[in-house]
């Protein structure tokens, strides 16, 4: 599975890690889950409006959340999640809407939003002379 992400990055998932290079296709790092005792199998990967990597976990039926650098930050979605049955297996992320599309591998496709997409940013005026 690949994806680029927002940085120009390239986001790859193989059986063991998620490996992420630069546009330059220099590497920058490896992820194979929150601890070094635990065992990842990456499947569909996609990244999000922040520059977040998000990738299903097929063997412990999570979606993992990690920063641009390569840091956890949070299951996502895991099994106790409401719709996501058996294996989460692909990602879609609609910058539009928002909204995380979850394919799993008994051919359902689930949609979460997990980002409020009405934000607001706060902008001040500043006066030059």
């Amino acid at each position: 599975y690949i994806t680029e992400n927002n940085n120009g990055d390239i986001v790859v998932s193989d059986d063991r890690a998620v490996v992420v290079t630069s546009r330059t296709g220099k590497y920058r790092f490896s992820y194979t889950g929150p601890t070094s005792e635990y065992d990842l199998l990456p499947r569909g990967i996609c990244t999000d409006a922040f520059s977040n990597i998000l990738v299903c976990d097929a063997l412990n039926y999570t979606i993992h959340m990690i920063d641009k650098d390569g840091q956890f930050l949070s299951y996502l979605l895991t099994m106790e999640s409401p719709g996501l049955t058996n294996h989460p297996w692909s990602l879609s992320y609609d910058i539009n809407t928002h909204l995380l599309f979850v394919g799993s591998w008994n051919e359902v496709l689930f949609a979460y939003r997990y980002i409020n997409r009405n934000i607001h940013l706060t902008c001040k005026n500043y006066f030059y002379l």
